[in-house]
């Protein structure tokens, strides 16, 4: 059951490669127009310069791609009318990527730079860095460098965007007045979507203000949503779209008061909040000429509920009745922990106390849903052909989402990630309820959970027992250096779970490392969650 959650989980990452989510949204019309969704059209007769922006954690794959794809549509056309092959001129073509540290290969970004006369930076994340500030200065210099009514501007944001590029507005602005800030709301256990209206007010990208930037060039934005509900203002604190029109320096007030944080704010912001300069804070709304002009489009490409049905549709092929819980899945992750536990559960007592609802082969346990389009504009498999409780074993629960992680004041903080925070509450429960027929596990999209090498963690209901048994062996006496329960307690589930050692021949699932590394993935959707009840 080990194998076959990791095995669930990699098809839904796989699902969210970025050129295959990039190949279904744009084609090539001969011969030099690129097709997005076979609505947006860019020829390059209309173009005497493309530069390609591309910043998150799946940034240089992205970037790839869009390069790629512009190479074969504005460089490489043939004229078929002429029985000798006539190249077209090629137009220049630039950019910078920013990613985060070890995403993105030297091949990769030797590609880039080689061919495409495309650079890349890295930078911080959680928490920007100098690099950060540095790489957000030059996407700007650019944008000054060549808007214009002729240049294409092709951005690609993933997950991470936020800290990846920042620009810290005013002068009185620092970019520790950022950290600090950054901090405090990771620490509040703020969920993304209200940390970007924040991030928004104080940076010169974010809010729309990249596109605002580069008017009156085109530019065609392609997103990677990580962001549960797909916001696009809220993706990398939406850089390319317009600000929500009915939002205010109030809402943003009221968001720091509830979670604690307003009189915690470093100097210069709490005064920016107070003073006279409050309308520098105010971000581009869908009146500027940028957006009221047609020429700036964002697209989605791919989100978490692509990478949930493509995992719950590797568990029906080996075997597994799927069953979606959701896409939507957020909150403190030992809470969440507890309502996985008892939709874990659920399964078993039909099968043991079977309701007239449930006897029946196939039961459709919620009917609704919202079909999404994506990518080339194409209907997405209905998330309803999965909502169905059957009365057959195995049983694969599959959800999406994501959860925090909120750190107590004061607290001893381990290492560990929501993914793995997560885990090990599970496994804590199942071990109280003494059940040993449940696998559970959990993974970042993107390879990485918190400040750790690991993607995630799988584990069952003797996990907690196994890992407390081999320190008791490492130590040769009856002592533990760390619980299950102090770990969870001191966030420290990553501690917790590298005390596991791993077996070399791997004979039987308990071989199975808990620990799940998958490395950088090249794309990011949020989590994915995996239950496997037999």
């Amino acid at each position: 059951m080990h194998k076959d959650a990791r095995e669930i989980l990699s098809a839904g990452i796989a699902a969210v490669d970025p050129a295959v989510a990039l190949n279904a949204c744009v084609r090539i019309v001969p011969p030099s127009t690129l097709a997005v969704q076979n609505r947006l059209f860019y020829d390059a007769k209309d173009y005497d310069h493309v530069s390609i922006i591309s910043f998150g954690k799946a940034s240089v794959p992205m970037a790839i791609q869009v390069c790629e794809l512009v190479h074969q549509a504005f460089f490489t056309h043939t004229n078929t009318s002429s029985s000798s092959r006539d190249t077209t001129t090629a137009i220049p073509m630039d950019g910078i990527v920013i990613t985060k540290d070890l995403h993105g290969s030297e091949e990769e970004r030797r590609t880039l730079q080689g061919r495409y006369n495309v650079h890349v930076r890295s930078a911080g994340h959680p928490v920007p860095d100098e690099r950060s500030v540095q790489a957000a200065m030059e996407v700007m210099e650019l944008i000054t460098r060549r808007r214009g009514d002729r240049t294409l501007f092709l951005c690609c944001i993933s997950g991470g965007g936020s800290a990846l590029l920042t620009l810290p507005i005013l002068g009185t602005l620092t970019l520790k007045d950022i950290q600090i800030t950054s901090e405090y709301m990771l620490q509040s256990g703020m969920p993304i979507q209200k940390m970007n209206i924040l991030r928004k007010r104080l940076d010169g990208i974010k809010g729309g203000r990249l596109a605002a930037a580069a008017y009156p060039s085109t530019m065609c934005t392609f997103v990677l949503s990580d962001v549960i509900g797909d916001s696009l203002t809220s993706i990398a604190s939406g850089p390319t779209v317009p600000d929500d029109d009915d939002q205010t320096l109030q809402d943003v007030r009221q968001i720091l008061k509830e979670y604690g944080i307003l009189n915690n704010l470093p100097h210069h912001i709490y005064q920016l909040f107070h003073g006279t300069q409050q309308h520098i804070m105010e971000t581009p709304k869908s009146n500027h000429p940028m957006f009221q002009s047609q020429k700036c489009n964002t697209i989605l490409i791919g989100n978490n509920q692509v990478a949930v049905l493509a995992s719950a549709a590797r568990a029906e092929q080996i075997g597994y009745s799927s069953v979606v819980l959701g896409t939507c899945i957020e909150g403190e992750a030992k809470e969440v922990a507890n309502v996985y536990a008892a939709m874990a559960t659920y399964p078993l007592s039909l099968r043991q106390h079977p309701c007239p609802a449930s006897t029946g082969k196939n039961t459709t346990a919620t009917t609704t849903t919202t079909i999404h389009t994506i990518g080339n504009g194409s209907e997405q498999p209905e998330m309803s052909q999965y909502y169905l409780i059957r009365n057959q074993f195995p049983v694969a629960l599959i959800a999406g989402g994501e959860t925090t992680v909120t750190i107590s004041h004061g607290t001893n903080v381990g290492r560990g990630g929501r993914n793995q925070e997560l885990g090990l509450a599970v496994a804590l429960i199942l071990q109280q309820k003494k059940l040993r027929n449940i696998v559970f596990a959990s993974v970042g999209t993107d390879g990485t959970d918190g400040p750790t090498d690991a993607a995630g963690v799988v584990v069952d209901g003797g996990t907690i027992a196994r890992i407390e048994h081999q320190q008791q062996q490492h130590l040769r006496n009856t002592q533990v250096l760390l619980t299950g329960t102090q770990a969870l307690h001191t966030h420290d589930s990553y501690t917790f779970f590298s005390y596991e050692q791993e077996s070399h021949t791997r004979a039987s699932d308990t071989n199975y490392p808990a620990l799940i590394k998958t490395g950088p993935t090249g794309t990011n959707v949020a989590d994915i969650a995996v239950i496997l009840i037999h």
